[in-house]
């Protein structure tokens, strides 16, 4: 099953797509979608790029909104969540969102981690180096995401805390959440 992490943006949206199906060097695929567009059109090319990226993701794990955003920026933050969970329901495709604390937690074992240090984690954790922070992050949701299914259990004390905590709250788009 293909896994997809987001750490969605209004301008820089961190991807990370795992294939296991492919051979192991392509195995990961991560990058950055950016547009400098705004409003209406903005959310629409986000929406549109990810839809075709989604075709055939089995699940997503987002980055939850991060409350520290300032002025209009948490209502647009707000608009594009919004509408990245609407047509990932539509699509049927399961979601479970992570927030910025725990993923924070699962990578570097502190809930409040900088940038700087969650490129660091995962370097010295799984060996990966990213040209952007957004992309860092998408990879570790991803990591994230296959420890909470199982993929992975070679896990420290504190992931499978964060993932325990996280099978007990459930995904987004479960019949029983979203109706």
């Amino acid at each position: 099953m293909k896994l997809l992490g987001m750490d969605a943006s209004l301008t820089s949206t961190g991807v990370c797509i795992y294939n296991p199906a492919t051979g192991p060097v392509i195995r990961w695929n991560t990058f950055t979608l950016k547009t400098k567009l705004k409003g209406t059109e903005r959310l629409l090319y986000i929406r549109n790029e990810l839809k075709n990226i989604c075709e055939d993701i089995g699940y997503v794990f987002l980055e939850g909104y991060s409350f520290g955003s300032k002025g209009n920026a948490l209502y647009q933050i707000g608009e594009l969540g919004g509408v990245i969970r609407v047509m990932l329901y539509e699509m049927g495709i399961p979601l479970l969102v992570v927030s910025p604390k725990e993923l924070k937690q699962f990578a570097t074992e502190k809930g409040n981690a900088t940038k700087e240090l969650m490129a660091a984690w995962a370097q010295k954790r799984w060996n990966v180096i990213f040209p952007t922070n957004d992309e860092t992050d998408a990879y570790a949701l991803v990591k994230l995401g296959q420890a909470y299914l199982g993929l992975d259990t070679e896990l420290t004390a504190v992931q499978k805390k964060v993932v325990e905590g996280l099978r007990g709250r459930g995904n987004e788009n479960s019949p029983n959440r979203c109706r």
